[in-house]
């Protein structure tokens, strides 16, 4: 089995442990940082006795595959922390999370060239970022054969967007004052389907050139739900192996067998 079979075999039983992307109540970020360790420490025991069959497939697992399970260990952690001592902070509690944000924002500035090249796609430092070379390595992560020390550091930019996104999102619901506006329409399907066609609208160029947030605003007000956090959900998504766009497929069929009724 190479690592790549491992590591979704992981992503798999994540999933079938029912866990809930969009939760934040204690007990379920609790159980879901529990499993992630868990996975993460099953894929480190595996690593430890596999050889990378190719520099590029060893890249791919410091690069892709590492960094997706670290990131979400950490921006859980994260959460679980935040939501554990928002209660105590009162008025104050605004100013808790923007001390989170101005943390992580340092730590982003810091890293900025190689966040930078990580998005980019670029891969002319790939050997130098993510194999396991003499030289690389950083106080990260002091296990060497787990580690290039540069995975780490791209896990925790990761995990840390995801986490600006839920801080921003906790921001707006304290300043906020005026009640909701009332749904336009009544949304029948999950919060992950509101997701899928919220990144397809976007991902088609169909409202011009708007960011993905200005998409899942604008379906938070048709619909009244809180996809706060669409971007950990998408994360989520992105590991789906057998069909990555369910609802946008059952839509799609359902069209179709509108024009066919019609005829």
């Amino acid at each position: 089995m190479t690592v790549k079979e491992y590591s979704q075999q992981l992503q798999e039983g994540l999933k079938n442990e029912g866990l809930t992307p969009e939760a934040t109540d204690l007990v379920a970020l609790s159980k879901t940082v529990m499993a992630l360790r868990d996975a993460l420490a099953n894929l480190k025991a595996f690593v430890r006795s596999y050889k990378f069959k190719s520099t590029t497939e060893e890249i791919d697992f410091f690069k892709e595959i590492k960094p997706l399970f670290h990131s979400q260990l950490i921006y859980h952690k994260i959460v679980f922390k935040v939501q554990l001592h928002r209660s105590y902070q009162g008025d104050a509690e605004t100013c808790f999370y923007e001390g989170y944000l101005k943390r992580f924002e340092r730590f982003v500035r810091k890293n900025e060239p190689f966040m930078q090249y990580c998005m980019s796609g670029h891969t002319s430092h790939d050997r130098l970022y993510f194999t396991r070379t003499i030289g690389t390595m950083s106080n990260l992560d002091k296990d060497e054969t787990f580690t290039t020390g540069f995975d780490a550091k791209l896990a925790r930019l990761l995990a840390y967007q995801l986490v600006r996104e839920y801080l921003h999102s906790a921001i707006l619901k304290k300043v906020k004052t005026t009640a909701p506006d009332s749904p336009l329409l009544a949304w029948n399907e999950s919060k992950v389907s509101a997701i899928e066609l919220a990144y397809g609208l976007h991902a088609s160029g169909a409202f011009g050139d708007v960011t993905i947030k200005q998409v899942v605003t604008g379906l938070e007000k048709i619909t009244g739900l809180d996809l706060s956090n669409y971007a950990r959900i998408f994360s989520d998504i992105r590991l789906r192996k057998t069909n990555v766009k369910p609802f946008l497929d059952r839509m799609s069929n359902g069209f179709m067998r509108h024009i066919e009724e019609l005829d």
